[in-house]
């Protein structure tokens, strides 16, 4: 019966108008000129990404100063993306994105999705992504969290993972974690992995990620199901400790002129 309701509700939105509206949002907010999005195809000199990767893979004379592009080079792929994160976080996220991958200097832009283009964008997705049933698995259960913590070490997930501000003694350097790959910088902060997926599904994606997404940059953690079940429990009810303090607002119009020329490298967008 739930099988029957996932495949109903995945035909309901798959309507050709939904479908229709759900791409025009897509298309509107420019969504593929950065992401990989299904059905929706920018051309490599169109693309934010692709241009920035043709200046980086560029063959250089080793004459005069070659440009050099840092952002923007890394983000994520959106084609499987509904399959594990839950919608009522897309449809937030859209409409106030929030940092979630600490590797990264860049983040989501901030634009003016409404409620309304944010669902038609996510329901989009979801019907050219298909639908993957998981297995029900028990609640997460606190007895778990300590021997989940020594699997989560055991198995070097803080490799590439930070989880709020727990210190788990890796710092690697911005030369290693390019040597490691997308996979080190996509990596989101576990913490959000509560509000981003369900139990089954975060039990079912530590156990084969590519069983949900085939194009995900995580890489198999060859884990028991009774190491998976830990680590699941670890990163659902762990105290991700403090919270960092929000920086002090500055009221632009208190701010007095320098006075001189502001160079760019001064500058954070």
């Amino acid at each position: 019966m739930r099988a029957l309701f996932i495949a109903l509700l995945a035909l309901a939105s798959a309507t050709p108008a939904a479908a229709q509206d759900g791409r025009a949002a897509v298309e509107r907010y420019g969504c593929a000129s950065c992401h990989v999005v299904p059905g929706v195809r920018v051309s490599r000199r169109q693309s934010c990404v692709g241009c920035h990767e043709r200046v980086v893979g560029a063959q250089r004379s080793g004459l005069g100063r070659a440009p050099r592009v840092e952002h923007y080079l890394h983000v994520p792929d959106l084609r499987h993306v509904t399959r594990r994160l839950r919608e009522d976080y897309l449809v937030s996220y859209l409409q106030n994105p929030h940092d979630v991958r600490p590797r990264m200097e860049e983040t989501m832009p901030r634009l003016p999705v409404t409620e309304a283009d944010a669902r038609l964008i996510v329901g989009f997705l979801r019907a050219r992504a298909g639908e993957v049933e998981v297995p029900r698995s028990p609640a997460p259960s606190r007895s778990n969290v300590a021997a989940g913590r020594a699997s989560f070490e055991r198995a070097g997930c803080m490799t590439c993972h930070e989880l709020g501000n727990l210190d788990f003694g890796v710092h690697l350097p911005p030369v290693a974690l390019r040597r490691i790959g997308d996979a080190a910088f996509e990596a989101p902060n576990l913490r959000f992995v509560r509000d981003r997926m369900t139990p089954d599904v975060a039990l079912a994606w530590i156990r084969d990620p590519r069983r949900l997404d085939p194009n995900t940059e995580m890489p198999h953690p060859q884990l028991s199901d009774e190491e998976s079940l830990l680590i699941r429990d670890f990163l659902f009810l762990v105290e991700p400790g403090r919270p960092v303090s929000a920086p002090r607002t500055v009221n632009a119009s208190a701010l007095e002129p320098l006075g001189r020329p502001v160079r760019y490298a001064e500058v954070r967008l």
